[in-house]
């Protein structure tokens, strides 16, 4: 079955990508306005003034245009923190500059970064699986570079006591009240 979800457009040709991010950029907005179910390939034709054809050519079905439409962010917004082997910057660098792209990256696929979280329920399992693993990847290297800093000396934070609520306030919590601390190289520690 997997074979059966190769995208239907195999190979871009000349004025065809610009037909094809039209019709994912009119879908984009109906699935945010409408929900995934109340959004139609009629209803995208329509404001495209084409035919039903023309939206087959390059996809398979209504499925296949709205991953597509969340596949884009999720890349973009899950390999924030893949840095190259050779960046020898410290780790908060790293961090700023990881969770900062993150932030531009999700204001610039918006509505598209937020439909996977309005509707999870759409997607195919294999969709969620490879979004699952991109996940995991992102969560490794972001605690990769926090352990580093917390090393390095860099960052400062406690650790979430397994008894403690996520709902307690800092003066219920025997943890570290205060959250994570970024320590310059060039300030004094506290």
């Amino acid at each position: 079955r997997s074979a059966d979800r190769q995208p239907r457009q195999r190979v871009s040709t000349l004025g065809t990508e610009p037909r094809r991010e039209a019709i994912l950029k009119v879908a984009e907005r109906l699935f945010f306005e409408q929900g995934y179910a109340n959004t139609t390939i009629e209803q995208i034709v329509g404001e495209l003034g084409v035919t039903k054809p023309v939206v087959y050519y390059y996809f398979r079905d209504k499925l296949e245009i709205f991953e597509t439409i969340s596949w884009r962010p999720t890349v973009d917004c899950l390999t924030v923190m893949d840095f190259a082997p050779d960046d020898e910057r410290p780790a908060h660098v790293k961090l700023e500059a990881g969770l900062t792209r993150l932030i531009e990256n999700m204001v610039r696929h918006y509505p598209a970064a937020f439909l996977y979280y309005r509707e999870p329920q759409v997607f195919r399992p294999e969709y969620i699986a490879a979004q699952t693993k991109l996940a995991r990847s992102f969560y490794a290297h972001m605690c990769a570079l926090l352990e580093q800093g917390r090393r390095d000396g860099t960052l400062e934070f406690g650790e979430l006591l397994s008894g403690s609520s996520p709902d307690a306030k800092p003066s219920e919590s025997s943890g570290n009240s205060a959250g994570p601390r970024v320590t310059r190289p060039d300030e004094p520690s506290r």
